[in-house]
């Protein structure tokens, strides 16, 4: 039953990442993200004693643009190289049209 729960409460959660930003509209600020290390502390406790390490995650390459479509604006990543070359500032980007 706990985990019926949890899994309830995650349905909202993934309705609201799925609505956020725009998905089609004007480029601008095109640019390339470099590959990177993020580390963050992992942290539990057992009882009275607590237990943190290290977890590094490394972060591929990305290729960036916003795009704005009247007063609303979003900032989107690829991981493919191809589509984000052929994609012009100034021009009109449709995610789902490229798909």
């Amino acid at each position: 039953m706990k985990n019926r729960l949890a899994s309830l409460a995650l349905v909202p959660a993934v309705m609201l990442l799925a609505g956020c930003g725009i998905s089609a509209g004007t480029v601008s600020n095109k640019a390339v993200e470099p590959a990177h290390t993020s580390t963050y502390s992992s942290c539990h406790k057992i009882g009275k004693v607590r237990s943190c390490h290290p977890v590094t995650t490394r972060v591929p390459e990305r290729y960036c643009f916003d795009i704005t479509a009247e007063d609303d604006h979003n900032h989107i990543c690829l991981d493919d190289k191809d589509k984000w070359e052929n994609i012009s500032a100034g021009g009109y980007y449709d995610a789902d049209a490229t798909q």
